[in-house]
């Protein structure tokens, strides 16, 4: 999901957070994310646990972790969906006991790209502290 970068970092920036980003993908991430998955997934998930470590080591404010279901695709026909591993990633952070400890300051958040140039969002948050906001 890096692609949506771009996307998320000016909604939250015109929102009026600061955000703060993870290092690059690397080694030491990976190894972090593999000591600390719940189970065995493919390495994009694990790398995944790894950031989101990283983040809360840093003592941010709250994460940002959307449950994304679908991508975009340049073809109207064609729907694209994430795996069920990456659907399911924030469920599964939020009940990890390693991030027990922002569990309670994360918002469950749900984000749609059914088309380009649309997206839907929603927050079960309504003050919506979310992303690393320190």
């Amino acid at each position: 999901m890096p692609h949506q970068f771009p996307f998320w970092n000016t909604f939250f920036r015109h929102l009026g957070y600061r955000v703060v980003l993870s290092e690059e993908t690397n080694h030491r991430l990976i190894r972090s994310g593999t000591e600390i998955s719940v189970a065995e997934p493919c390495l994009p998930i694990q790398a995944y646990h790894g950031h989101v470590k990283e983040l809360v080591d840093k003592q941010v404010d709250w994460i940002f972790i959307p449950n994304t279901i679908n991508a975009e695709t340049p073809f109207k026909e064609v729907n694209s969906y994430y795996c069920p591993w990456g659907q399911t990633i924030p469920f599964v952070i939020k009940n990890s006991e390693v991030f027990a400890s922002i569990s309670e300051k994360n918002s469950q958040s749900f984000a749609s790209f059914p088309g380009r140039k649309k997206c839907h969002c929603t927050c079960s948050n309504e003050n919506i502290p979310f992303i690393g906001r320190e």
